[in-house]
């Protein structure tokens, strides 16, 4: 679904959550047009194309496997300025980010360069890395104590991001206590 006026999705029906594809969104007495967000992704190497589309035709975007610096360096002044130029509002720029309260931050790593590493492979993601310097998509996730954690998801903030998902991993341990914390954490976030 994108912003051009028009629901494109085909459900509708008794207790269904969309208006008739034929309705306009934003008529009076149908359901409120949901915001759309797509994940971004590099094209032969340049978030260009990506963010201005994300800007231009969405409302904004999910980004995976990206850092900070690049959130604030690449996507949020381009996917803001693709918006702005089409009188859109400020897009959303929802952080997804893998994440572990841990007392062995290398050892959640290595598991994700284990489960996650052939991804780094696959030409958008290989250009997102060679983008942030990275080497393989364990160096994305944010891991280690409460204070690091904390300090971590405060930067996406700051980057730009107006929605922060994190994406528990580790043992069963480090996963419940991220849970604990990332709950009490975004309780009070900016976002």
């Amino acid at each position: 679904m994108g912003h051009r006026g028009r629901q494109d999705h085909a459900g509708t029906g008794p207790g269904h959550p969309w208006p008739d594809p034929a309705t306009p969104l934003g008529t009076p007495g149908q359901a409120t047009p949901a915001t759309v967000v797509d994940q971004a992704l590099l094209r032969g190497g340049r978030l260009e194309p990506v963010e201005h589309d994300r800007g231009e035709l969405a409302d904004g975007t999910v980004t995976t496997w990206t850092g900070a610096a690049a959130i604030a360096g690449h996507i949020a002044p381009r996917i803001t300025e693709a918006a702005r130029a089409a009188g859109r509002p400020a897009p959303r720029i929802v952080a997804s980010a893998l994440v572990a309260v841990t007392d062995d931050p290398q050892r959640v790593r290595d598991q994700v360069a284990e489960r996650f590493g052939f991804a780094a492979s696959f030409a958008s993601y290989r250009s997102l890395l060679e983008l942030q310097g990275l080497s393989g998509l364990h160096e994305t996730v944010i891991a280690g104590d409460e204070g690091t954690v904390d300090k971590e998801i405060g930067r996406f903030a700051e980057a730009g991001a107006t929605d922060f998902l994190a994406s528990p991993v580790g043992d069963e341990g480090d996963q419940a206590r991220t849970l604990a914390f990332v709950r009490d954490r975004l309780a009070t976030a900016p976002w």
